[in-house]
């Protein structure tokens, strides 16, 4: 760059120092550049320029000018945020940088905009001002904004905090231009800030863990308007993670993210109404209408994610059980909601929740539920085979002392004094002699004769009802201990 000698010496050392940084940054935009050599261009770049704003802040440079340096800067920090070599606090740090002069240089470029070119700079023409150049600018920081959600190092609150200060900036700059695109890429920003700002949303102990996200979704959906408003709709694919749903629009996603909100706040307000009746029963005073209310505000919180998002609905599910099942002791209501919750966080796919606390509440909870059936079960049958066992004593002695003796002596006893089905005796007799092998066939037979599932026509036949199953039970317990002695 040529620099007349009337240019005040402070402009042209300005000037120079652009010029060096912008050959830097040239070489760094080569494609067989590897990495760290390009870092180290971009640095140097960043140097020069720093340098120039630094020179440019004590002198009169033109609004222009100073949007044209951050320009500079914004584009070379940005690429150095690019350079995956570099340490990630230093491209964090870059592409913060790159966000607030990106929003400087087009600050810069709004206060000349009503001057349709600049003066000539020692007799060298000055850029147009355009409207088409705050437009370029505003995809650029649509774009950077956006690249915030994807560092993973980043807190969800420092990822937040930054895309709203950029995001700010850039609404007003698209309100003013009404550039479709860059609206777009701002209702795109916004929405994954809001994925960004619900992350953890799910373990807050706070209202405010779900209204944040839900502000941002409302700012989402107003730049989409906008956007759609000036001719440029925005593409829903896999915004932040979150695919549309029902029509395949961005709207769907953004309906999709306020279900799971709502769902998350109503759950808080569940477990806050259920924490204060479990309270109050503590005490022997349990407000019956405000379990209630907390199971109410459950089943709707359950209900609002459901189809949208697994672990919402499981998180509601579990609730409700913990409801059941400690305030209102009503286990198997509870076994329910907690099987239910259980269902619902494996179907999550690609996500695992074994270390979340209310996830082996969960289990525990259908754990417990489902061993007080078992129990209750052989509560049942204990009832019945008790009187049975006391009825048939004296048979159960005899059979006890034929078993005793040989397998032999046993199935004979069980064949004349017990035959599995009375009007088929001639099935059930005994050759004189038999093997061992033959033994072991023929106590097979006689524990699928006698087997308590296989005995549904002989109760009916014999008329002896659960007396003849309990009998069963224990002759097959002697057959099964004499198949055993062949082993």
């Amino acid at each position: 760059m040529v620099v007349p000698p009337a240019v005040p010496a402070q402009r042209r050392r300005r000037a120079q120092l652009r010029e060096r940084g912008n050959n830097f940054f040239r070489r760094a935009a080569e494609t067989s550049m590897p990495q760290g050599q390009r870092h180290a261009l971009l640095q140097s770049a960043l140097q020069l320029y720093v340098k120039a704003d630094e020179i440019a802040r004590e002198g009169d440079d033109t609004a222009a000018e100073f949007a044209s340096l951050h320009k500079n800067l914004a584009a070379t920090y940005f690429a150095s945020f690019g350079c995956s070599t570099a340490p990630i606090e230093e491209r964090i740090k870059h592409l913060s940088f790159s966000i607030s002069h990106t929003v400087h240089a087009v600050k810069s470029r709004r206060n000349a905009l009503h001057v349709s070119s600049s003066a000539p700079v020692g007799g060298a023409s000055g850029p147009v001002l355009t409207e088409e150049w705050l437009d370029g600018m505003a995809i650029k920081l649509g774009e950077r904004v956006s690249a915030l959600t994807s560092i993973d190092q980043l807190t969800p609150e420092h990822k937040v905090l930054l895309v709203r200060q950029a995001s700010k900036e850039l609404r007003d700059i698209a309100r003013d231009t009404a550039a479709g695109p860059s609206l777009a890429l701002l209702a795109r920003a916004t929405f994954n800030a809001a994925v960004t700002a619900s992350d953890g949303m799910q373990d807050a102990d706070t209202l405010r863990a779900c209204a944040h996200p839900k502000q941002l979704l409302s700012e989402a959906s107003e730049m989409a308007l906008l956007a759609e408003a000036a001719g440029h709709a925005v593409e829903p694919d896999d915004l932040g993670g979150f695919k549309a749903l029902h029509d395949g629009t961005f709207a769907g996603a953004i309906w999709r993210m306020e279900c799971i909100c709502e769902s998350t706040r109503l759950r808080f307000l569940g477990e806050k109404e259920a924490a204060t009746a479990k309270s109050g029963a503590e005490g022997g005073d349990l407000d019956v209408e405000r379990v209630w209310m907390a199971v109410d505000l459950l089943k709707t919180a359950a209900v609002e994610s459901r189809g949208y998002d697994a672990e919402s609905e499981a998180r509601a599910c579990e609730a409700l059980g913990e409801v059941f099942q400690a305030t209102l002791s009503l286990t198997d209501l509870a076994g329910k909601y907690y099987y239910d919750s259980v269902a619902c966080a494996l179907a999550a796919l690609g996500r695992t929740f074994e270390g979340a606390a209310w996830f082996r509440r969960a289990t525990a909870g259908a754990r417990r539920s489902q061993e007080a059936k078992e129990q209750r079960v052989l509560e049942d049958a204990w009832k019945i085979r008790e009187p049975a066992l006391e009825r048939l004593k004296l048979k159960l002695e005899a059979i006890k002392a034929a078993a005793d003796k040989s397998w032999q002596a046993l199935l004979a006893h069980l064949y004349k004094e017990s035959p599995p089905a009375p009007s088929k005796l001639l099935e059930y007799v005994l050759p004189e002699k038999m093997t061992a092998a033959d033994g072991k066939k023929v106590l097979l037979k006689a524990i699928a004769q006698y087997h308590p599932d296989k005995q549904v026509d002989v109760v009916a036949e014999m008329g002896m009802g659960n007396d003849w199953l309990v009998l069963c039970e224990e002759i097959v317990k002697h057959l099964n201990i004499q198949y055993g002695n062949f082993k």
